[in-house]
């Protein structure tokens, strides 16, 4: 009995890590996407309308 009460508490250990886990990367996510200009959104937008990555094209 005692071994299940440990497995099932080691369980729920799991759960709450694997929970507070995804929490926290939706809600950094959210706050840096609050906090963000775009920048990245918009630099890759314009590399792509540019063409793409071009790892032969002279600098």
């Amino acid at each position: 009995m005692k071994n299940i009460l440990s497995y099932i508490s080691i369980k729920i250990l799991i759960y709450l890590v694997i929970i507070a886990t995804a929490l926290f990367a939706i809600v950094f996510t959210y706050i840096h996407n609050a906090n963000s200009d775009g920048y990245i959104l918009g630099d890759w937008l314009i590399n792509y309308q540019d063409g793409g990555f071009n790892p032969n094209h002279a600098v």
